[in-house]
């Protein structure tokens, strides 16, 4: 098995990324029929539109295997247009220089980072964490997937409580095969939650969201662990996950292994940024 990250496995990191965000996508089509949703695909990139204010709605894969052109932009540009929404474009550390080049020339400019951490898994299941008196990690179940929609939901909206839809998105990572979520609970109540996409060899843990009364108890660490145990015993090879720079995600993921390896960059056209 490699052990040194290299373009092919960024492209195959990426390519998990894309196949889990077009399965939500998919879910997400089901509760909203009417809703503006599309998606394109192009030269092996994608450009997704779940609404303006979704994280899904955003152009990523370009650049990388294929170059990227003009073409390529106008085309992005187009997609976006009929939703009367300027593009928002993902590249990365291993894009290729080219087609960074032509989002320069366009007046791209950077919105935010993320950075892409991963860790090569034995083929064995290891035990990642020692259990903890007052915690309990269980897998979700159809009986509990509301109470992880609505921990993930929680812990992404700063603005007040989640709304119906934003419980709806959340709900709909877990109505696909390759993922599962995971809570945490502590004294009797639930406290946070995560969820990881198992495909293929690879595994990406995403959508970890801890309760404000639950945070400093090491239960983010925890929900990292057990991910990572669940990919080990699915013979995965490899645990990828995406964090903020700086971030509290970014300490776990170090003290349990994982390796920063590339940055991705969102870059916005330039009549976003004004």
């Amino acid at each position: 098995m490699r052990t040194v990250l290299d373009r092919d496995l960024v492209e195959a990191f990426e390519q998990t990324e894309t196949t889990m965000h077009r399965q939500h996508l998919a879910r997400y089509v089901t509760y909203e029929p009417g809703g503006d949703f599309a998606d394109m695909s192009r030269d092996g990139g994608q450009a997704l539109f779940a609404g303006h204010l979704s994280p899904l709605s955003y152009a990523s894969g370009f650049g990388l295997p294929c170059r990227g052109n003009e073409n390529d932009l106008a085309a992005i540009e187009s997609f976006y247009d009929q939703f009367d929404m300027p593009a928002r474009i993902e590249v990365t550390s291993f894009s290729d220089p080219t087609w960074l080049s032509v989002l320069a020339h366009h007046g791209y400019c950077l919105d935010h980072f993320t950075h892409v951490w991963y860790k090569p898994l034995c083929s064995r299941p290891r035990h990642f964490f020692p259990p903890v008196g007052s915690i309990e990690i269980v897998e979700e179940n159809t009986p509990l997937v509301s109470q992880w929609a609505h921990i993930v939901a929680s812990g992404f909206k700063i603005d007040g409580p989640p709304s119906l839809d934003d419980i709806t998105f959340a709900t709909c990572f877990l109505q696909h095969d390759s993922s599962t979520g995971v809570l945490a609970k502590v004294h009797g109540v639930w406290g946070a939650a995560a969820a990881i996409s198992i495909q293929g060899p690879i595994a990406m843990l995403f959508a970890a969201s801890t309760q404000l009364t639950h945070r400093n108890q090491g239960l983010h660490h925890m929900l990292i662990a057990k991910r990572l145990e669940m990919a080990a015993e699915a013979h995965c090879e490899w645990a990828i996950i995406q964090t903020d720079p700086g971030s509290a995600t970014e300490r776990h993921a170090s003290e349990l292994g994982f390796v920063m390896g590339y940055t991705k960059a969102m870059m916005v056209a330039p009549m976003a940024t004004s």
